[in-house]
């Protein structure tokens, strides 16, 4: 292990590595011990998402990146929880499999520990759901130095499998994550992508039609006026489910096959905001009902008008999942923007958070929305986990 420091003890605004499972416990007990603030880091890809922390330490999950265990025919894996995504997708791609994510972060390092403590989806959940749906094991290290692990190697081993959905979407305030494991999914014959302009009514009443037609879309995004649906399977079966959703949509649009329509996701998961306390965009997740995206994305445009703001949309449409990112040269723009547009998604019975944004932000608008109905439950398992609430402090202000 490595810190700014020789030793275990903690020290003032300290940044661990730790190598082992036994020496991140070690990190977590000692700091709690003296009752250090923790901030648990991956690639650092989402650190600013919610409320803000002022850690004493920092524990660095990067290098306990180790396959644990990877059996091809069972189709799971389990690996480090600082094992970055795209190296386990290259690791199981040898053998014609994946995990089914693609939020798009991964493009920028994201770890598995990370990918799990933010629950962060793409545009396959419609198909595959999120990481909760895909975790069937997971190891954590407490703030007493215990460790435990739930679930197995194998998916029908489902023991203890509410431990590892417990700290999904967690951010890293409840355990630090040491490993997870993951059911797999084959890699498809061929893929198809389908595109075509349209207004947000016209995009969400289209997709639901494909969808509704029995096509199956793995995927179906609105991104500022651009509707993308994605289908898997065979090659004839791709170009025949193209073939008749272009039918269903009956208007002009492309169609893309094979890596063509790799890089049309690409681009869109390359297009999101970075993340970090320099970014100079702000960038709010909702999640509703799907049929409210259309209010939802026409309220943002008519918000970020009326406040001077360049307001970018991309959206579910099939799932719910609405990624406002704002871009204003002031940032109290940015926080009227944030608390109208919040306002919008509550009065439809929607939630939503702050994900990449400045960190002074937060001290204009608040993080999270109204607390859900479930909050006096979550603070009762903070509170069991990490008495002390030494974990992620502020992340999830002003709930807890």
């Amino acid at each position: 292990m490595t810190s700014n420091d020789s030793s275990v003890q903690h020290a003032s605004h300290s940044d661990w590595n730790p190598e082992t499972v036994d020496e991140a416990a070690e990190c977590l007990r000692s700091a709690a011990h003296d009752r250090a603030t923790i901030d648990i880091a991956g690639a650092g890809t989402a650190q600013n998402w919610g409320g803000n922390t002022d850690p004493n330490t920092v524990i660095h999950t990067g290098r306990i990146d180790s396959i644990l265990s990877y059996e091809p025919a069972d189709m799971t894996i389990q690996v480090g929880a600082g094992m970055r995504v795209a190296d386990l997708q290259a690791v199981v791609a040898e053998h014609n499999q994946r995990l089914a994510i693609d939020a798009a972060r991964i493009h920028r390092g994201a770890t598995v520990g990370g990918l799990l403590a933010t629950a962060d989806q793409g545009p396959s959940q419609l198909a595959f759901g999120g990481p909760r749906d895909l975790v069937i094991g997971a190891g954590l290290a407490f703030v007493d130095g215990h460790v435990a692990r739930s679930g197995g190697n194998v998916i029908k081993n489902v023991a203890g499998y509410d431990l590892a959905r417990l700290v999904s979407g967690s951010l890293g305030t409840l355990a630090l994550i040491t490993h997870a494991t993951f059911r797999l999914h084959p890699i498809p014959a061929a893929t198809g992508t389908m595109t075509m302009e349209l207004d947000i009514d016209d995009a969400t009443a289209c997709a639901r039609r494909i969808a509704e037609a029995a096509l199956n879309p793995v995927a179906a995004e609105w991104i500022n006026g651009l509707l993308l649906i994605r289908f898997e399977g065979t090659g004839n079966g791709v170009q025949e489910r193209l073939d008749a959703a272009m039918r269903i949509a009956d208007r002009p649009c492309d169609a893309f096959t094979a890596d063509e329509a790799a890089q049309v996701w690409l681009r869109h998961a390359l297009g999101k905001p970075d993340s970090g306390e320099d970014a100079c965009t702000t960038e709010m997740r909702a999640l509703a009902r799907p049929t409210d995206v259309p209010a939802l994305v026409q309220d943002a445009d008519r918000i970020g008008s009326e406040q001077q703001a360049t307001c970018s949309v991309a959206a579910s449409v099939l799932t719910g999942r609405v990624d406002l990112t704002v871009d204003a040269p002031v940032l109290s723009r940015h926080a009227d923007v944030i608390s109208q547009w919040r306002q919008s998604v509550e009065r439809l019975g929607g939630s939503t958070v702050l994900r990449d944004h400045p960190r002074e932000l937060n001290d204009m608008v608040a993080a999270w929305g109204s607390p859900p109905s479930a909050v006096a439950a979550m603070r009762a398992i903070k509170t069991a986990y990490d008495p002390n609430h030494l974990l992620g402090r502020g992340r999830f202000h002003p709930w807890f």
